[in-house]
């Protein structure tokens, strides 16, 4: 009896080992399951970190490209009030030679008024002869022509005005043409392209 019971024993033990054997199988699979929950909850986390950081560097760019597109609108404001500035300082230069050659053409016109009436008084006074008072009007309407042309050199090369009497000259000598018939044709055209 001894070894039935002996067998008995054993065979209770080797029913109860697989019985644990069973036991761990089963804690086994539910440990991978979670095992594999739980992977599975870290790769959803990371490809949701992953898409967050894409979603980052779009926003990144999209501001990138935004200050890019602010940076050139900016060029472009500054580069607009330098044409501006330019402009400006051009009509004041334009201005201020135009407010020149008014008052030079005041002055002339006062001249040429003063030296009509010299030349009147002195026929009347019988110094000058009708020709010599005609040779005298003529010398004036020259000078007025002169001057004339002298103001649109002026004012067209931004020159002084002797500069501009300096250009009449020289375009005279080089056509063998009186300085007289240059400043009228100037004053006729307006164009100073025949003069460089």
């Amino acid at each position: 009896m001894g070894i039935i019971r002996r067998m008995n024993h054993e065979l209770d033990g080797e029913a109860g080992l697989q019985q644990q054997i069973d036991g761990l199988r089963d804690e086994l699979a539910t440990l991978r399951q979670e095992l594999a929950a739980l992977t599975n909850r870290a790769d959803a986390s990371a490809d949701r970190a992953d898409a967050s950081e894409a979603r980052e560097a779009l926003a990144q760019g999209r501001a990138d490209a935004s200050e890019a597109r602010e940076a050139i609108a900016q060029g472009r404001a500054d580069a607009g009030e330098a044409r501006e500035e330019q402009v400006r300082r051009r009509v004041e230069a334009i201005e201020s030679l135009a407010a020149e050659d008014r008052l030079r053409i005041d002055d002339l016109e006062a001249h040429v008024d003063i030296d009509r009436e010299m030349i009147l008084e002195l026929h009347r006074e019988g110094v000058l002869q009708d020709d010599q008072v005609e040779q005298l009007q003529a010398a004036l309407r020259s000078s007025r022509v002169i001057g004339a042309a002298i103001g649109i050199v002026m004012s067209t090369r931004v020159v002084t005005q002797e500069e501009a009497f300096t250009v009449l000259q020289q375009a005279s000598s080089r056509t063998n043409r009186k300085l007289r018939e240059i400043a009228e044709e100037l004053v006729m055209t307006g164009d100073t392209g025949a003069l460089a």
